[in-house]
């Protein structure tokens, strides 16, 4: 029997990626999919292009030479608005959460709707108080970010995410600068929120719990290069030692 996970089509799809600045190659030739429904985090040392992957596959710059193509369709050289058409069908959440001081939570959830869908005022309530039902700040809508703290921010910064119904979330770092107890909440709502929407999702991360409580398949970037891809058992078994000193950060005698 076909595995139905490895028959699933691709909603991502990299090729040759090529990405330097100030003459340093970042990325170097990549090759790398996101199958629909799945979950991929993408790990590695500070430095290694990570973050600067979710920048390309959301058209923040363009790459240097290589294909991105978001379901078939190849964002390089796209032009504004087909892009913008594209980015309403992937939810970012970044590091430092990026949430607007002057604006209530219910206007940060609703930023994006604002921007892009003409609805109205009901019609918006509606929609943010579900998605802040759906992390768990349900009434929270009137609140200032500075009243929040730094988990209760994440979860605003993944309720602005979904609330467009995205296919896709790219994740930034969603766990750096949590203590232990947050991030672990946090990581079981993305996990929660992934099987729930059956969403897309990549996270760059180099927090290896955030990796082994929600991705599916790892990939660890090293000088431009992706190293390995595999499951979380398979990257925790495997025998290369560039690996194993990171996810064991280089306590282990190789």
């Amino acid at each position: 029997m076909m595995d139905q996970k490895n028959n699933r089509e691709n909603i991502i799809e990299i090729r040759k990626l090529v990405k330097s600045f100030n003459g340093n190659r970042v990325i170097n030739d990549i090759d790398l999919e996101l199958k629909s429904g799945e979950s991929l985090a993408i790990i590695g040392p500070s430095g290694c292009g990570k973050s600067t992957m979710l920048k390309l596959i959301i058209g923040l710059f363009p790459p240097d030479r290589g294909e991105i193509r978001i379901k078939g369709l190849n964002i390089v050289n796209m032009y504004n608005e087909g892009l913008a058409k594209l980015r309403e069908k992937i939810g970012m959440v970044f590091q430092s959460s990026a949430l607007f001081d002057s604006l209530t939570v219910g206007e940060n959830v609703s930023f994006g709707l604002v921007e892009r869908l003409k609805l109205s005022e009901i019609k918006l309530r509606k929609i943010v108080e579900e998605k802040l039902e759906m992390v768990g700040l349900e009434g929270k809508q009137d609140l200032m970010p500075s009243e929040l703290s730094g988990g209760m921010q994440k979860r605003v910064s993944l309720a602005r995410a979904i609330a467009t119904n995205p296919e896709i979330i790219l994740y930034d770092e969603p766990t750096t600068g949590l203590d232990p107890i947050t991030a672990a909440s946090i990581e079981d709502l993305m996990d929660s929120l992934h099987k729930r929407l059956r969403t897309s999702s990549i996270i760059v991360t180099h927090q290896l719990s955030t990796v082994y409580r929600v991705a599916q398949r790892i990939v660890m970037l090293h000088e431009g290069k992706i190293l390995v891809s595999g499951t979380p058992d398979e990257t925790k078994n495997t025998k290369d030692k560039v690996i194993r000193r990171f996810i064991t950060g280089g306590r282990e005698t190789l």
